[in-house]
């Protein structure tokens, strides 16, 4: 949540001017107030890795069925199963079906359509309309 940070996740949250205040009033649960509405909260709420201050295992911040394994500023994050909250179905399957994910962080978005077009990452997270275009442009030639 600090602004200095420039984080995409804690600047959804900043709905206005004035302070988020996170109070834990026991230790299972966490009272986050907001100075105005936010739209789409409880999907903001994916984003968020959760981790105590008091954990003596720092690098197990939790998304869900991933912690985070390893992560290097600018560059990439990497998740790894989280097998203490995976969910049994049938006996020799957990879920999540993936071991691990890596998260590339890519700061040109020229560069991250030619790694996609090459198929070395899988997922885009965000394109301006321009981009899209481009893309799009791209694949229907190759169809063509």
């Amino acid at each position: 949540m600090d602004p200095q940070l420039h984080s995409p996740t804690g600047d959804s949250f900043r709905s206005s001017n004035g302070q988020v205040v996170a109070q834990t009033p026991s230790a299972d649960s966490i009272v986050v107030t907001f100075p105005a509405p936010v739209a789409g909260l409880a999907r903001l709420f994916d984003q968020v890795a959760i981790l105590s201050a008091h954990s003596p295992k720092k690098e197990m911040a939790v998304l869900g069925p991933f912690y985070v394994a390893d992560y290097s500023p600018g560059s990439y994050v990497l998740l790894r199963r989280n097998s203490i909250t995976g969910r049994k179905i049938r006996k020799a399957s957990r879920l999540p079906y993936l071991d691990s994910i890596r998260l590339d962080i890519q700061r040109n978005h020229d560069i991250e359509i030619l790694r996609f077009r090459r198929g070395e990452i899988h997922l885009i997270n965000a394109l301006d309309a321009d981009l899209f275009d481009r893309l799009q442009k791209r694949i229907s030639r190759c169809r063509s």
